[in-house]
């Protein structure tokens, strides 16, 4: 076969390209895509503007609840530090509480103990001290048993303690009547002493309308012992 030559005069043509082949771009492909981003950002500003009101308040309700939820997490926190500190000063005030109870049992068990030991050492030293003051009284009468003043002033006492009315005899001891006569210069009053022969020095025996009171020394000295040790164990000496 003779290979066929193009004839004079025809045109040569490329090959169609398919529809999904790439093209290059040409000098006219850049404008619509700056018109697309140019129209993008005026929407944006505009969205913006018609939006700004919204947006502001927006962040002001947003900045309003963090406020708020900061003061009241400030307030739950201060809430729950003062519930602390009150559950600790309590628990401090019941433990002083209950010290000062039992500081207080501790102060009533001593005093009661202090207050039977007293009592204890003051029941030791009854019979010394009555004992003391019997010896003391015993020497101080004794001293004076000799005196006339001595059976007038026993007298004297009972008379005005039991209220005696007169008539009265007075039955003392011979050796008190004679001194008696010696010192006293009133007859009235001396005429209420008779002497009694078995009455010993210090005896005083009033004998009055409604019977006979005995104010001797010795009976005196028996009844500061009985009042004094509770009985007549101790001999007066």
């Amino acid at each position: 076969m003779t290979e066929q030559q193009p004839r004079i005069g025809s045109v040569l043509r490329q090959p169609e390209q398919r529809s999904g082949g790439r093209r290059l771009p040409g000098p006219q492909s850049a404008a619509p895509a700056q018109a697309q981003v140019l129209n993008r950002e005026q929407t944006l500003d505009g969205l913006r503007q018609a939006f700004a009101a919204e947006l502001a308040q927006l962040e002001e309700e947003a900045r309003e609840r963090g406020l708020t939820a900061a003061r009241e997490e400030s307030a739950k926190a201060l809430s729950q530090s003062q519930q602390r500190l009150s559950r600790e000063w309590q628990d401090k005030q019941a433990a002083l509480d209950k010290s000062l109870e039992r500081q207080s049992r501790q102060v009533a068990e001593l005093t009661r103990a202090l207050e039977q030991q007293r009592e204890t050492l003051l029941q030791a030293m009854e019979p010394v001290v009555a004992r003391l003051g019997l010896s003391v009284a015993t020497r101080l009468l004794g001293q004076q048993a000799h005196s006339t003043t001595l059976v007038a002033a026993l007298a004297t006492h009972a008379i005005e303690e039991y209220r005696l009315k007169a008539p009265l005899r007075i039955r003392v001891s011979s050796a008190d009547h004679a001194r008696l006569r010696s010192l006293l210069d009133d007859e009235h009053t001396l005429s209420a002493y008779q002497v009694d022969p078995a009455a010993n020095v210090g005896a005083c025996l009033i004998e009055h309308a409604l019977g006979h009171l005995d104010a001797g020394l010795d009976t005196q000295m028996t009844a500061l012992r009985q009042a004094l040790l509770g009985d007549d164990r101790v001999a007066v000496g």
